[in-house]
């Protein structure tokens, strides 16, 4: 239960808001093409690469199932579709955050753990710490983004640049910028800002996963 309400407890507001069950936010909406567009260039990445597996597939997948859940919620509101929307995203970073910690250690029990405290530390500040819930949800985005910078310096460090995820990151950290300053921008722009987040979190996912099937590749090898 304290999963769902994390995720679901507080409907955002977005400056696109047409009246309709197709068009609550057509722009909002349509832009989740995106995501369909990076899993097809990630399977072609793939293919390439000779890099398909199970966490290839698995990655993929979740690129189409995040782009139909944010399509459905941006057309119509509930919890079910909020869910759908926000479910997926968190998928990824938890999986992004296990292969971080995992190369790192290569121990998979002190993972577990570190992801658990992670967690942990996670819901305590997001609960109990009043007004971090502002700004549609983004500072919960700007914890997971300091985590995986700060562990992707160590991967750098470990591995070279040929594993630089502060690429990604960087086109992350921009995109919770658009997200946040979406709802200050309906005086200027009636449209907003947040269209532009699901580009451009598309476009961080593509490049993350590329890196992190290398990296995972290169973990198998050793």
């Amino acid at each position: 239960m304290f999963i769902w309400n994390l995720l679901v407890k507080n409907f955002p507001e977005y400056c696109e808001s047409v009246a309709g069950f197709w068009t609550v936010e057509p722009l909002n909406a349509l832009t989740n093409f995106a995501f369909f567009i990076g899993a097809y260039y990630l399977l072609k990445y793939i293919r390439v690469n000779n890099l398909k597996n199970r966490l290839s597939i698995f990655l993929t997948g979740l690129m189409v199932v995040m782009g139909l859940g944010s399509l459905l919620w941006h057309s119509y509101r509930s919890e079910i579709t909020m869910l759908l929307d926000t479910l997926p995203i968190y998928i990824f970073f938890i999986l992004a955050l296990y292969l971080f910690v995992q190369v790192l250690t290569k121990n998979k029990k002190l993972t577990i753990v570190i992801l658990a405290l992670l967690g942990l530390i996670y819901y305590l500040i997001f609960t109990y710490i009043p007004g971090l819930n502002i700004f549609s949800g983004s500072l919960k985005y700007i914890f997971i983004l300091i985590v995986l910078v700060a562990l992707s310096f160590f991967i750098r460090k470990k591995y070279g640049y040929d594993y630089n995820f502060l690429t990604p990151l960087g086109i992350f950290l921009v995109a919770i910028m658009l997200r946040t300053i979406d709802i200050f921008m309906c005086p200027f722009f009636p449209f907003g800002t947040h269209f532009i987040w699901h580009i451009l979190i598309a476009i961080a996912m593509y490049f993350g996963s590329t890196l992190i099937l290398r990296l995972n590749a290169k973990m198998n090898q050793v």
